[in-house]
């Protein structure tokens, strides 16, 4: 689906089990700009599996919207097979997520490979451990001219096209779980957190791998792991709805209290109609000059009203024995316990020390209290 698409009808009756709802805007910012808006959004469903990503691309590459939308449309396809291929429930939420980053980046190579006349020298692995600087162990970057003169190499087809932060959200019989790497917004039952990206704004992003950035292990982190039974509602959005949430108790232009992630997570609407997600991003965003980012969201709600949690299921021998969310993680999924940071990435109190913020916030690289 692409970002600011309704739901298609296929999607929204939802499954027998599970709703879903995704929307997407352009930034404030990007308008003034004359800019695309650089998120992407996906969701693929089955009996047993849900699955709903997004993308975001980087702000300073020139078709970055490129890169996002075939990420978030790649792991949509590729994250239910590869949860096929581990066993389904039996699959631990950190492989899935590593051969998932793993497949991901091979195609994000074999698309800046098609740019170069040629090819681009296979780099000398697709895995997480850092490339050399020029991308590929033992030389410099591959580069040509095309018939206008203009250079074009590996590193520029990746900086232009293919840089974007990710998150990914699944949801089966036994667990809901979610993974990615940069920064983004998610949400477990109203519980909400904000993935800072570290200083300078520098997120990570998947496809450095190719090209390389020293001291960086880009692999991706598993942020968040429950028991299926206990989903109401789960949120993931990009950054841009850092914005919404922290101005949610402000009054729009016509006196109404603008709303957090809470109206989607708990509001009927959205479950009866979900194409009105995207309407009410509409709304805030353009409409009262709101979301100066790109805003995307995706909301996965739990069958009954208000996203009720359904009853408890049997467990596979696999869960019933290593837990549905295989450990290492904590019950939070985060190690270390729940998310309850107060603090920015350079240690900052984000609520002036004075009140309480309407979020959590962690670090996007390590899952911790930044």
């Amino acid at each position: 689906m692409s970002p600011g698409a309704q739901t298609p009808p296929a999607l929204e009756a939802g499954q027998a089990r599970l709703a879903v709802a995704a929307g997407s805007v352009v930034g404030r910012e990007h308008v003034r700009l004359g800019r695309p808006n650089q998120d992407g959004v996906a969701v693929h469903f089955e009996d047993d599996l849900m699955v709903a990503a997004v993308t975001d691309g980087c702000s300073s590459g020139r078709y970055s919207e490129v890169g996002a939308r075939l990420g978030a449309a790649h792991l949509a396809a590729w994250v239910p097979e590869l949860w096929r291929r581990q066993g389904g429930t039996a699959a631990a939420p950190a492989d899935l997520a590593r051969e998932a980053a793993d497949a991901l980046v091979a195609y994000l190579y074999s698309v800046a490979s098609g740019l170069i006349p040629g090819g681009a020298p296979v780099p000398s692995t697709l895995s997480a451990t850092p490339f050399s600087p020029s991308g590929v162990e033992g030389g410099p970057p591959t580069t040509h001219r095309n018939a206008r003169g203009e250079h074009s190499s590996l590193t520029g087809g990746v900086a232009d096209y293919l840089l974007f932060s990710f998150l990914c959200a699944v949801v089966d019989d036994e667990r809901a779980f979610v993974f990615g790497l940069g920064d983004g917004v998610y949400s477990l039952n109203g519980d909400v957190t904000v993935l800072d990206p570290g200083p300078e704004n520098a997120p990570d992003y998947l496809a450095y791998r190719l090209v390389g950035v020293r001291g960086r292990v880009l692999q991706p982190r598993v942020h968040l792991c429950v028991p299926r039974a206990q989903l109401r509602s789960l949120a993931i959005g990009t950054d841009g709805l850092a914005d919404l949430v922290g101005r949610a108790s402000e009054p729009l232009r016509d006196g109404t209290l603008q709303g957090g992630l809470d109206q989607f997570e708990q509001g009927e609407l959205y479950l009866r109609n979900p194409s009105q997600l995207h309407k009410r991003l509409t709304v805030i965003g353009e409409v009262n000059r709101r979301l100066p980012d790109d805003t995307t969201l995706a909301l996965i709600r739990g069958e009954g009203q208000g996203g009720a949690a359904r009853p408890e299921s049997p467990l596979s021998p696999y869960a019933a024995s290593h837990g549905p969310c295989a450990a290492p993680l904590s019950p939070s999924g985060v190690e270390g316990g729940p998310s309850t940071s107060l603090r920015s990435a350079r240690g900052e109190r984000t609520d002036g020390g004075s009140s309480t913020p309407p979020y959590s916030v962690r670090s996007a690289r390590t899952g911790s209290e930044p």
